[in-house]
């Protein structure tokens, strides 16, 4: 009987045993647990947890460089808790060595952390008694390439080191970092180089600009005079060379400019050069400057106008480029369509009056469209909406050629009439005649009227 008894209570005991043994090994990291580099083994989560946050609060960024040492603590929001560290309990017991990372335990974000704001904070401080330092540059002086030697600093370049310490950001072992400084910049300095070398290359060569089929020698020795390396690229001197190109540009554009004109009778007129006259071009002669400069200094040895605004070239002579455009005689009231220099129609028109006369001068087609509702105020000050079939408009204010089916068709070509008849300023066309007008005109095409 004793001998049972002994046996159930050391079974008893065993089994009590036992099961203190599981609870306990559930609840311990396994040997050779280690979370961050740091040892957990026989450890509970919470235990793990305050070692790790213990050893945590050691931890620091260091910035170093010739002149300076300096550790930041790293303290705010790196705490582990015992939840966290649970779920790798299991895992510990799994493997024969466990070794986790943080980025295993929780993700540690250092470009968020008080700690790297105090170290910036700190770092734009030291900047403020700091040199920027500088690559090696250039200069043009008298047509003359003049080095320009680097200029040592310790500057300590700060989006270097936020974008170093991001890098780093799951990583809460001590950081390391080596300040970068500005200028210090092996890019920048090739930059520099090649611009040199570009540049060496220009004062041996000129440049020829073309704008209107026209073309201009332009010589380094006048215009690449002086001026300095930024980012790699040439600042010029350009005040002789953009006066020159103003010059180019006022004798080569059209715009607003008056041009001699052979009409339909022989006689020859002369346009007028009023802001409303919108048919010819112009250019940016800055734009232009700086274009050329770029060309020149990047080693080509031609550079056609582009910064053009406008619409129409115009040849020397009398008649229009490609002889192609509609003319208004508003004495007669008569409109002629050419085209490639062939008189396609002859159409009688009704024109404005005072107050709203027609303008003259050099236009070009904005656009077309078909139908077309025209909107504006009669001369009492009330407003219309005229229901037209076509629409061709040749300026901003809105006068254009279109057909009017209110007008009696006797009024069309007939000045005597146009005292009781006359339109808002646009060119009445009689809705037979308008389709023709359409056929043949497209946008940018001039239309002359005198």
């Amino acid at each position: 009987m004793k001998i049972k008894t002994l046996i159930v209570s050391t079974i008893a005991i065993l089994g009590i045993g036992g099961l203190g043994y599981t609870t306990w090994y559930k609840n311990h990291f396994a040997l050779n647990t280690k979370i961050n580099n740091v040892s957990v083994a026989n450890l509970t989560a919470k235990q793990a947890a305050k070692k790790l946050n213990q050893t945590a609060n050691q931890r620091q960024i260091i910035l170093k460089d010739k002149n300076l040492t300096k550790k930041i603590d790293v303290q705010t929001d790196l705490t582990i808790s015992p939840q966290e560290l649970k779920p790798l309990l299991k895992k510990s017991h799994t493997n024969k060595k466990l070794v986790v990372n943080a980025s295993q335990t929780k993700q540690i974000d250092l470009a968020t952390k008080n700690g790297t704001s105090q170290l910036i904070t700190w770092v734009n401080q030291v900047n403020l008694n700091r040199k920027i330092s500088k690559p090696e540059t250039y200069k043009l002086k008298n047509n003359k390439l003049i080095k320009i030697k680097a200029q040592p600093g310790n500057y300590i370049n700060v989006s270097a080191l936020k974008k170093a310490i991001n890098q780093k950001k799951d990583n809460i072992s001590n950081l390391n970092i080596t300040a970068e400084y500005l200028g210090e910049n092996k890019v920048q300095a090739k930059k520099n180089q090649v611009a040199a070398n570009n540049m060496k290359w220009a004062l041996q060569h000129s440049l020829v600009y073309k704008i209107n089929n026209h073309t201009y020698k332009l010589s380094p020795q006048k215009y690449l005079i002086s001026g300095s390396l930024k980012n790699g690229g040439w600042q010029i001197n350009h005040s002789k060379l953009t006066t020159t190109i103003n010059k180019i540009i006022n004798k080569n554009q059209t715009m607003h400019k008056a041009i001699k004109f052979k009409t339909h009778s022989g006689k020859v007129i002369t346009t007028n050069t009023s802001a409303e006259s919108n048919y010819g071009w112009t250019a940016d002669a800055t734009a232009e400057t700086n274009s050329i400069i770029n060309a020149w200094t990047s080693k080509k040895t031609t550079y056609k106008a582009s910064h053009i605004t406008g619409t129409g070239y115009l040849q020397a002579g009398t008649k229009l480029s490609d002889g192609n455009y509609v003319e208004v005689n508003l004495t007669t009231l008569y409109e002629y369509v050419y085209k490639n220099h062939k008189l396609i129609a002859t159409i009688p028109v009704m024109s404005g009056l005072v107050n709203s006369e027609t303008p003259t001068g050099l236009f070009h087609v904005l656009y077309k469209q078909s139908p077309s509702v025209l909107r504006g105020l009669n001369s009492n000050g009330t407003k219309y909406a005229s229901k037209v079939n076509y629409w061709v408009p040749i300026t901003e204010d809105g006068v254009g050629l279109h057909d009017s089916d209110w007008q009696p068709a006797s009024v069309y070509g007939n000045p005597s009439a146009r005292s009781n008849y006359h339109s808002h300023g646009c060119i009445n066309n009689p809705p037979s005649k308008m389709p023709i007008i359409w056929k043949y005109t497209y946008t940018n095409m001039p239309v002359i009227i005198y």
